[in-house]
């Protein structure tokens, strides 16, 4: 589900009480931990992942607006917009 709570904590730099309603992904956190750390990703290929930092630091509402769902095999099966969900 996409519903699933995401707890942070970084003492004196994560302020408590944040509640965000930003739908992110497990893929997102090497963009987060790259920025984080300073590191660029390669120039030369595609991350579906996005950096959720602005998330997790202030509260944004800003992740992904689409998410597509293949399955096991890897065909698409549901696309999730935003609040709204297609399964196939």
């Amino acid at each position: 589900g996409h519903r699933v709570p995401f707890i942070a904590h970084w003492s004196g730099m994560i302020q408590p009480g944040i509640v965000s309603d930003a739908i992110g992904s497990h893929l997102d956190i090497m963009p987060t931990l790259a920025n984080l750390t300073g590191f660029s990703l390669p120039s030369n290929r595609s991350f579906d992942g996005i950096d959720l930092s602005s998330v997790l630091f202030d509260g944004s509402n800003d992740g992904h607006d689409y998410l597509f769902h293949p399955d096991p095999s890897g065909l698409l099966t549901a696309v999730r917009y935003k609040q709204y969900k297609a399964y196939y």
